[in-house]
C-alpha cells in the first residue's frame, strides 16, 4: 500500500491528478481507493482511469455524502467501482448518494479510524469515504487469495453481495449489487 497525499490543508485537491498518475505508474499499485470527490468531470481523469484499467489496476471511489442521485466524480468515471454506504442493518446511510451508477454498498457508519489530530488517537467516522476503503481492502484480499484479473475480481465482488432491498424499499435498484460480503467473495 502506498498512501498518496493529494489535498492541501484546506482540502483542495490541488494535486489529485499528480497523485493518481503517480499511483497508476507505480510498479506496486494494484488497487486505488479515492475517498474524495465532487461534481466536476475531466477528460484527463477518464484517460487516467483508462490507463489504470489497461494495467489491471482496480479503482474504487466513495459515492458521495449528499443524499442525492446526482453524478459525482471520480466515482462516475468508467472503470471506477462506485461505493455507497450503509448502516448496521444494511439500510442506506441517510447521507449516502444512491442511484443506478452505484456498484456496491459497504458499511460506512460509525467506522473506527485514525484521526488527524494525533499520531495515536482513533475515533469513529461516518461517510462513503469510510465505506470505499473497506471494499478496496476486500479487493486486495480477493487478489491475494486468487490472483485473477481486475474485471474478474469486480464481477466476483458484485456477484457475491448480499441483497439489501428489504431494508431499503425506497431505493431498490439504487444501491448496486448490494452489501459486499467478504466471506462469499473469498
Amino acid at each position: 500500500m502506498i498512501p498518496i497525499k493529494t489535498a492541501n490543508s484546506s482540502y483542495s485537491l490541488t494535486r489529485a491528478f499528480v497523485g493518481l498518475d503517480y499511483a497508476i505508474n507505480s510498479t506496486t499499485c494494484d488497487i486505488i481507493n479515492m475517498s474524495w470527490g465532487g461534481s466536476g468531470s475531466s477528460a484527463t481523469y477518464q484517460t487516467l482511469f483508462n490507463i489504470a484499467k489497461s494495467k489491471g489496476i482496480i479503482s474504487l471511489a466513495a459515492a458521495g455524502n449528499r443524499n442525492t442521485w446526482s453524478l459525482m466524480y471520480p466515482v462516475s468515471y468508467s472503470h471506477v467501482i462506485n461505493v455507497a454506504a450503509s448502516g448496521t442493518s444494511d439500510a442506506r446511510a441517510s447521507f449516502s448518494n444512491y442511484g443506478p451508477a452505484i456498484d456496491v454498498t459497504a458499511p460506512g457508519v460509525g467506522i473506527l479510524s485514525s484521526v488527524t489530530t494525533s499520531l495515536t488517537a482513533y475515533g469513529t467516522k461516518s461517510g462513503t469515504s469510510m465505506a470505499s476503503p473497506l471494499v478496496a481492502g476486500l479487493c486486495a484480499l480477493m487478489k491475494c487469495y486468487n490472483p485473477m484479473p481486475a474485471d474478474s475480481i469486480e464481477a466476483c465482488l458484485k456477484r457475491t453481495c448480499d441483497n439489501v432491498d428489504a431494508p431499503n424499499p425506497s431505493f431498490i435498484g439504487q444501491l448496486g449489487a448490494g452489501r459486499v460480503n467478504a466471506l462469499q467473495a473469498l
